[in-house]
């Protein structure tokens, strides 16, 4: 599993939560050299990415997954999904079917999540 992060702090928090890897999210280069090496991107942020890019690195038939919702359009070209290399669906059901169907492939998708909390005084 790859962790697309954007700081060294949170390239540190997704090595110890499980991420065998990960791909900084904000260098153009390292999407570039990771062109069509992943099957699903599950993307959970709600900032302005360079969307194709990530869609760059997905596999033909790749799948894109917005967990959440992004703050502005994603700018996204049409001639990109023209060549079938990605889709976009949304719903959850959607979301859960992909993994159950990834984990039945033998795939090396680890779903074991840890979750990671922060207490404040009030």
């Amino acid at each position: 599993m790859t962790a697309f992060t954007s700081t060294e702090a949170k390239r540190e928090e997704a090595l110890a939560m499980g991420a065998h890897h990960t791909l900084d999210s904000r260098d153009p280069k390292a999407l570039r050299a990771a062109a069509g090496k992943f099957d699903l991107i599950l993307s959970t942020v709600n900032v302005k990415l360079n969307w194709a890019g990530y869609l760059n690195t997905l596999r033909k038939k790749g799948r894109l997954h917005f967990l959440g919702a992004t703050l502005e359009p994603a700018q996204i070209s049409v001639m990109q999904l023209m060549g079938g290399n990605s889709a976009f669906p949304h719903q959850r059901s959607a979301v859960l079917r992909l993994l159950q169907r990834c984990s039945t492939l033998q795939h090396d998708i680890i779903w074991n999540p840890k979750p990671s909390t922060l207490h404040l005084k009030m």
